[in-house]
């Protein structure tokens, strides 16, 4: 056993899983080798091994101190009305519907305060953000400020046009656009990313499961001819899903698509890189998710919060409109308290207490925890389990993804997801 408090390690199969939540390394050896191991000598291979990864990931360590991400939602407003509205914008006769953030308030009051945390990547969204007529200015001043960092933009992109897309070039890395309303117009989805790939933009298809596999694998053929991500989301329990309780699929269902998907890219022989990440992630240790500390959601009003889904008093960081400094001491205030740890930060997550695998997952989202939804994270355990015991790095995509139908087909997880 490790005589080092930051490192957790547990069994799985014939592997022992070597986490350092702290710093975001996990890695695994064979069960006998570990257990022939002198883990009392210091420079035993499994200790360097250890102090390698610790090295590599030390300049990726982002602390209280450091953000990673800034979703910033400059508008409630959309165009478009979908019942499981995680922003609520489909209530359109409130007042909250009409907040926008301008290009002045962004200038003068957003970038001030960001550019005391740096952070490394920002999600602009809404709401529609192209509704806000203020969006390509507001792009502009955040690449102006931040030119090393990545702006994406999510849309559902019934507002581009090539005139628009030649505005945003030179500010936004990538547009994430919406798709399941695409489906009987699925041909003016293509000419949207015909124009973004004419003017060097990466995009990425975004769809909603919600029953509807023909449009899922319309968009999947899409994405194969385009290179584009596929973000593969089901109906969350929040916004106004929550609102007008939603049926919310289980994780047996949805493993079901996820297996119906696989082999879907089987049967057609594709070959986009980028469907791996559907499947397969890289495994890092971690102790909860990004609103633990290394994200900041700012909303249409200016208030900001850790969680884009829990826009509550007890999480509200401040407003743009106050000091800097004030809003940085809140900041770090609002994640060490304990009501946030509660429900961010992993060991001191209730539903997780007693889950292996909980330094590898981040644990179970603190906003279902906190809307009372029971916890049912099956989905998640199941494609650990593979990416940590039958993911074969040596092998191709299409390889991976036969394991994978094998894998599920058979069962192979029963067992795990019990601990």
């Amino acid at each position: 056993m490790f005589h080092d408090n930051n490192v957790q390690t547990f069994e799985l199969g014939n592997r022992i899983i070597i986490t350092d939540p702290t710093a975001k390394v996990c890695f695994s050896v064979n069960s006998e080798y570990y257990k022939k191991c002198d883990l009392n000598n210091n420079n035993n291979p499994i200790s360097k091994i250890l102090k390698e990864q610790r090295s590599i990931h030390k300049s990726y360590d982002t602390g209280i101190n450091k953000i990673h991400s800034v979703y910033l939602f400059i508008t409630r407003e959309c165009n478009l009305s979908c019942s499981f509205c995680s922003m609520r914008s489909n209530v359109k006769s409130t007042d909250v519907y009409k907040q926008k953030l301008t290009s002045e308030q962004v200038k003068r009051k957003v970038i001030p305060f960001l550019k005391t945390v740096n952070p490394h990547r920002f999600i602009v969204s809404g709401g529609e953000p192209f509704t806000n007529t203020d969006l390509c200015q507001i792009l502009n001043n955040l690449k102006e400020n931040f030119p090393l960092s990545d702006i994406s933009v999510q849309t559902n992109g019934l507002l581009l046009t090539e005139q628009v897309v030649q505005t945003i070039e030179k500010s936004v890395s990538r547009l994430e656009i919406s798709t399941a309303h695409f489906e009987d117009k699925f041909d003016q989805l293509e000419n949207i990313l015909s124009t973004l790939k004419r003017y060097g933009i990466d995009s990425a298809l975004s769809f909603v499961f919600n029953q509807n596999m023909d449009s899922l694998e319309k968009v999947l053929d899409i994405a194969e001819k385009y290179n584009a991500d596929l973000l593969l989301n089901f109906i969350s329990p929040d916004g106004s899903a929550l609102d007008s309780n939603m049926k919310i699929m289980s994780s047996e269902e949805k493993l079901v698509v996820y297996e119906q998907i696989a082999q879907y890219i089987l049967d057609k022989g594709y070959n986009n890189q980028k469907f791996a990440d559907i499947f397969f992630q890289r495994v890092r240790a971690k102790t909860g998710c990004g609103a633990l500390s290394s994200t900041i959601v700012i909303f249409p009003d200016g208030n900001m919060y850790p969680c884009h889904s829990l826009e509550i008093p007890e999480l509200r960081i401040g407003n743009i409109t106050e000091d800097p400094l004030k809003l940085n001491k809140r900041m770090k205030e609002i994640y060490c308290s304990k009501f946030s740890q509660s429900l961010f930060n992993v060991k001191l997550k209730e539903p997780c207490k007693k889950c292996q695998l909980r330094f590898v997952c981040g644990g179970f989202c603190g906003a279902n925890q906190y809307h009372g939804i029971d916890c049912d994270c099956n989905l998640q355990k199941v494609l650990l389990v593979f990416d940590l015991l039958f993911f074969d790095a040596n092998k191709t995509m299409l390889n991976n993804l036969e394991n994978f139908t094998n894998y599920v087909k058979d069962k192979k997880y029963i067992g795990y997801l019990a601990n």
